[in-house]
């Protein structure tokens, strides 16, 4: 038994140094051969290993060809992921030049506005490949899980920006959204095989520990840990478990106050917004008082841990009558956007009041990794919740809504333990306790027409 768990520790230590790519790279002994054969033999090793990983992935031409064109030699499988990412980000980086300059072409209003957003979504992708890059060079063998589950979500992002930006170009005139569409073609392509190679990897490491009697945790899920019905997933630390503590907020001392009575440093959100920190490490808690907010509201990708405290959702609201049929794209539609990773909403209520027969109007929409929400509500009509991506946690929330009132890019978990997911690799989600839906049941995704939202 011991020399059994001895060679499959060594088969684990093996895999790792080729950066646990489940593929068959082959070999290259070291020759003493002349330059130009050594230059033949690294060209042919090249070619081996870029087909061999490619064979995962959906794109396999796509693959092939933009790892050729780095014109690199390289047989290592880690390097040749690395540049995946690096071509797929310069590949976006082209069709964000080719956003801004349709802008300035652009004579209808919706198709330029949906442009502009297209230039903010794609940084967006691009921001979540960079980070998946950086991720992937640091390698965390004793955190094998979140290593993995980490890449697995920020590419799923990548690809949700991409094709949220197309989403843009809906009922507008003129060729722009074509030309968009041809633009991402190659990135969103690209995309979708780095995902397939992190997946290889992922189920590369399943297999190998399912022989394992010790409890593991699957790859393509959340970890999710608790006891009794009190579950909370395992990203949530010491300080954000407190923060969902009952009648906990009394204790808090928020680091600003926003009231409209005046009461505070601010008399409205964004103006306190603009005053804070950038990029922390600790948390920033912001105390909303009592009171109608009639403001569109950002958190930026910049604003991460950031916690704001209402007096209650019923007493604590913000407000919008943004809509598609005021000719806004939906994505834009959004009373309250969340952007920031690390954010908690507690005690508040979103609401977009456009009206039923305005089409969508976003009450809220979140694209936070990492993000919790406690005893809030989200009230609307069509659209009222977008999930867009990336890990979110709900808890004793209310959420109201007509059509499609729970949709986005992230399954969604309800407290009967039952998962629905956009495509096998695809590992977003948003995990919903103890928290009232009312309203019809939501119709599918228009994208991926496979999972619905039952109302309690």
């Amino acid at each position: 038994m011991a020399g059994n768990n001895r060679k499959r520790n060594f088969t684990i230590i093996g895999v790792c140094s080729l950066i646990l790519v489940a593929m068959v790279v082959a070999v290259v002994v070291t020759m003493n051969w002349n330059d130009k054969e050594a230059e033949a033999q690294d060209v042919t090793s090249t070619k081996k290993a870029i087909e061999s990983i490619c064979q995962t992935t959906q794109y396999q031409t796509t693959c092939v060809e933009s790892l050729e064109s780095t014109g690199e030699s390289s047989s290592d499988p880690k390097e040749l992921i690395q540049k995946s990412f690096q071509v797929t980000i310069k590949k976006i980086k082209e069709a964000i030049d080719n956003s801004t300059f349709m802008q300035k072409l652009e004579k209808d209003p919706r198709a330029k506005m949906a442009l502009e957003n297209c230039e903010k979504l794609a940084l967006q992708a691009v921001n979540d490949l960079n980070r998946t890059h950086l991720k992937f060079e640091s390698f965390e063998f004793n955190d094998l899980s979140h290593w993995i589950a980490d890449l697995k979500i920020w590419l799923s992002g990548a690809i949700t920006y991409q094709e949220s930006c197309l989403d843009g170009f809906e009922d507008t005139t003129g060729e722009a959204g074509e030309k968009m569409k041809k633009a991402l073609n190659v990135s969103m392509q690209l995309t979708s095989n780095a995902l397939s190679m992190i997946t290889e990897i992922s189920d590369v490491f399943t297999s190998l520990n399912a022989g394992s009697n010790r409890r593991r945790l699957l790859f393509d899920d959340t970890p999710v840990l608790g006891h009794g019905i009190e579950l909370l997933p395992d990203w949530i630390d010491v300080g954000r478990r407190r923060l969902l503590a009952v009648n906990v907020s009394n204790e808090i001392k928020p680091d600003v106050v926003v009231a409209k009575d005046g009461s505070g440093k601010y008399k409205f959100i964004n103006d306190a917004l603009k005053h804070i920190p950038e990029h922390r490490n600790q948390t920033y808690v912001l105390y909303i008082k009592e009171g109608v907010y009639d403001e569109k509201v950002e958190i930026l990708s910049t604003m991460s841990n950031l916690v704001i405290i209402g007096d209650g959702p019923t007493k604590t609201r913000i407000t919008g009558n943004q809509s598609f049929k005021g000719g806004i794209p939906t994505y834009q539609t959004s009373t309250v956007a969340i952007m920031g990773d690390y954010f908690v909403a507690k005690d508040i209520g979103f609401e977009n009041t456009a009206g039923p027969d305005k089409h969508q109007a976003l009450a809220l929409r979140v694209a936070a990794d990492k993000s919790i929400f406690y005893n809030c509500h989200m009230d609307g009509y069509q659209d009222t919740l977008c999930a867009h991506t990336y890990r979110q946690f709900y808890r004793d929330c209310t959420i109201r809504g007509t059509i499609d009132f729970v949709f986005g890019d992230a399954a969604i978990q309800m407290n009967t333990r039952r998962q629905h997911k956009h495509q096998a690799q695809r590992n977003l989600r948003a995990d919903i306790f103890g928290c009232r839906v009312v309203g019809v049941t939501a119709a599918p995704n228009k994208k991926s027409g496979d999972w619905g939202l039952i109302g309690l």
